[in-house]
């Protein structure tokens, strides 16, 4: 079980890797500027001196953070990648809602985009009408 952990832990961190670069080329396309991503910092688990897996410190807000071209304005970035037909609220943490509300009240652009392929990304400015507990975005909907 824990083998299979593993392997899926490694394709996860692939996945979402892909997802981000994604993600990234996107917002470059659409003319954001500054595009940086938002570092998650990792503490290196050792057994014997040998390292044998890694564990986030803490929380992060988001994924990017980037500048809108038209305003200069501030813009967070939240990266989602499913697969399926639907995006459900609580596929959003409630720490990464909590950081997109608090970056609204301050003024920033918080986007949320869904990547569910290399040439299918959907793109929502946070708070999304009609979007809360018990409830789901439908893709192309």
């Amino acid at each position: 079980m824990q083998i299979k952990n593993q392997i899926m832990g490694k394709r996860n961190v692939r996945q979402g890797m892909a997802t981000e670069e994604i993600a990234c080329m996107w917002l470059r396309r659409y003319g954001f500027l500054c595009i940086e991503p938002i570092e998650t910092p990792w503490r290196i688990i050792r057994h014997g001196g040998r390292v044998v897996g890694a564990t986030p410190e803490k929380k992060v807000s988001g994924d990017f953070t980037a500048i809108e071209p038209s305003t200069g304005r501030h813009v967070h970035v939240e990266v989602k990648s499913r697969d399926r037909d639907t995006l459900r609220f609580s596929d959003i943490e409630a720490h990464q809602r909590q950081a997109m509300d608090e970056k609204v009240a301050a003024k920033a652009l918080c986007l949320v985009l869904w990547v569910k392929s290399p040439a299918e990304v959907a793109c929502y400015k946070w708070p999304i009408q009609g979007f809360g507990p018990g409830k789901s975005l439908k893709w192309g909907g």
